[in-house]
């Protein structure tokens, strides 16, 4: 397996987050695209809590709105001057406890098969708000650690 990257990152508690991120396929090295992938899942672990590594949520991601077949370039990429072809956002309901810290998993299996499955990793702050539903934190924390990097194993 290629060298992994974990990226921190910080949202605040019952907002959403939009996490983006420069993906390559781990086999060949290109950009991946909707075609070259079969499934892309996530699953989130509490890194903070009475039981470490605890398995709290996971879904599926739709390829089509998330995966980009080329590199996409707007205000998000604040580290980035390359861009993102993958992008997923996640209800505020997945981050619910301020102080807490989280590990978002997400596996890209290609069409190649579940053999040649990659990750994507994020070690997630939750940030805690004054009153949920406020408007601090007005709807994001942008998974935008690490951009400008391209290690192998497809992150960056």
């Amino acid at each position: 397996m290629g060298k992994v990257k974990v990226f921190n990152v910080q949202v605040f508690e019952n907002f959403p987050a939009t996490f983006l991120a420069r993906m390559e396929d781990l086999a060949s090295g290109a950009l991946i695209t909707q075609a070259s992938l079969s499934t892309v899942t996530y699953k989130i672990f509490d890194e903070s809590g009475i039981r470490p590594g605890n398995h709290l949520f996971s879904g599926s991601v739709t390829i089509a709105s998330s995966v980009h077949d080329t590199l996409k370039l707007d205000n998000r990429c604040k580290k980035d001057k390359v861009g993102f072809n993958f992008q997923h956002t996640l209800a505020g309901t997945n981050f619910p406890t301020g102080n807490s810290v989280l590990l978002l998993e997400y596996t890209f299996t290609p069409v190649a098969g579940a053999s040649q499955a990659y990750g994507l990793f994020f070690k997630i702050k939750v940030a805690p708000t004054r009153s949920s539903g406020s408007s601090a934190g007005s709807g994001s924390g942008f998974g935008q650690g690490g951009f400008g990097e391209t290690p192998a194993g497809g992150v960056g």
